[in-house]
């Protein structure tokens, strides 16, 4: 069994944070009763309402077909960035043989993309 998390280096506030999870299946036989858990910070990161997933606070559940040996399930996370800071999100895959494995994906979160720059300093009139 492998996982993938992936998503982008940095986002702005307000912005959409995608994270792209791929759950594999890298056995010879099939996994099955698999539960894919994906926790997240709250307080940075908000799942938009087309994520799919049962939502709770700080966590998005899925629970997973049977995958069988080669197989990739996809799963896609759209998060809104709420604050500035780094945020990261940790996909966990736990199989009912108790094979667990999990990845983190992080994003750096900066101000506002239309904060624009900071205005340069104001210079004092020359004297004369």
């Amino acid at each position: 069994m492998s996982v993938r998390n992936t998503g982008p280096s940095i986002r702005n506030v307000g912005e959409v944070a995608e994270f792209v999870i791929d759950v594999t299946n890298t056995g010879e036989s099939a996994q099955q009763a698999l539960k894919l858990s994906v926790e997240y910070d709250p307080a940075l990161l908000k799942p938009e309402a087309a994520t799919k997933g049962i939502p709770t606070t700080g966590e998005l559940i899925w629970d997973l077909p049977t995958l069988l040996p080669a197989q990739t399930q996809r799963f896609r996370i759209q998060c809104r960035c709420l604050a500035q800071g780094r945020a990261c999100n940790m996909a966990t895959v736990t199989a009912a043989s108790g094979l667990k494995m999990a990845q983190e994906a992080c994003v750096d979160i900066r101000g506002p993309a239309n904060a624009g720059p900071a205005a340069p300093p104001s210079e004092a009139p020359a004297a004369e």
